[in-house]
């Protein structure tokens, strides 16, 4: 097994092993074609995210300035639409579903370190690694987010997290833990505020309004 298998499994890894810098090198000139690929130019925008991501639905739309790790490892469903500056690092599945919105500047993470500071330092596994790969050890867990998801402005999701279904995250939130579906949740930590019933459906003449 590659250190980037062993990474997307969830296991210890070497950040500077080969492997792991060849899939960052592909994520990272893929981004930058997609970046540097202006916008009115639909159909070939979804070709390059065809290629980037691990798998993409129907209709994917992704404002300029996408950072991103890897790709591979990001599954994306249909009608997908995010903002400006959203940075995704994939060293673990991240799985998100149909009908979901996200704004900019959105930081979506698996990435882990140990707490204890002489695992954080950069160093040797000369058992794993025969000629001695220096650099920095992290572990990775899966995200996932749900179908009709809303992420607001500056939201951050943290590693291991899930979003339920029809839930809205809002702006500046850091999620850190499991998020049930249906629900309105912000803050630091992000937390529960209350459910989100048919009392918040915006009605017809609300809509219109000055029309």
């Amino acid at each position: 097994m590659t250190e980037f298998k062993r990474m997307t499994a969830g296991y210890y890894v070497n950040t500077m092993c080969k492997s792991i810098l060849l899939q960052m090198a592909r994520g990272y000139i893929l981004a930058r074609w997609l970046n540097r690929t202006s916008l009115s130019q639909k159909s070939k925008r979804n070709h390059i995210a065809k290629w980037l991501f691990g798998s993409v639905g129907k209709s994917c739309c992704i404002g300029s300035s996408l950072s991103i790790e890897y790709g591979k490892n990001v599954h994306i469903g249909n009608n997908f639409s995010a903002g400006e500056n959203l940075v995704i690092q994939d060293g673990a599945p991240i799985n998100i579903g149909n009908d979901v919105s996200i704004e900019s500047n959105v930081v979506i993470t698996t990435v882990l370190h140990s707490l204890c500071a002489k695992q954080r330092k950069v160093q040797w596994i000369p058992q794993r690694f025969p000629r001695k790969h220096k650099g920095l050890f992290i572990y990775n867990k899966p995200i996932t987010i749900g179908n009709h998801v809303q992420i607001g402005v500056g939201a951050t999701i943290c590693a291991g997290v899930t979003i339920g279904d029809g839930t809205v995250i809002g702006a500046r939130s850091v999620v850190t833990r499991d998020i049930p579906p249906n629900v309105l949740a912000y803050g630091v930590p992000c937390r529960v505020i209350r459910p989100i019933t048919e009392a918040d459906r915006v009605s017809h003449e609300e809509l219109f309004d000055g029309i």
